[in-house]
């Protein structure tokens, strides 16, 4: 029987998900950091991180990632922030439509 080759290929970049249900909780960045760390993570999208102005993105940052956030407006919870290893080219782009809703999405290339 042929033996299973479990390798992923080089140019894949590895993906981490979580709905956080908030990143201001105490040491939930530290958390995240070692997280991303043991599982050699690429990019991290992370929910409900509850972020808003008065959380600062080097208050949020993760060594190694740059971090892209979208915080939810005028009401609790929600928000939404993507960590991308620095080493990987990433941009985010926002689409508004006449609805009033807004959509960002993450754009990564060179993984």
């Amino acid at each position: 029987m042929p033996k299973a080759d479990n390798k992923v290929e080089a140019n894949v970049p590895s993906l981490y998900v979580l709905n956080a249900a908030a990143l201001t909780k105490v040491h939930a960045v530290e958390q995240l950091a070692v997280d991303l760390a043991s599982y050699e993570t690429d990019i991290a999208v992370i929910t409900e991180t509850h972020l808003k102005t008065k959380h600062t993105d080097s208050a949020m940052s993760v060594p190694g990632y740059t971090l892209h956030r979208r915080d939810r407006q005028r009401r609790r919870g929600g928000g939404v922030a993507m960590y991308v290893r620095s080493t990987i080219a990433a941009s985010v782009w926002t689409f508004s439509a006449k609805t009033g809703l807004t959509n960002s999405y993450g754009y990564v290339s060179g993984a």
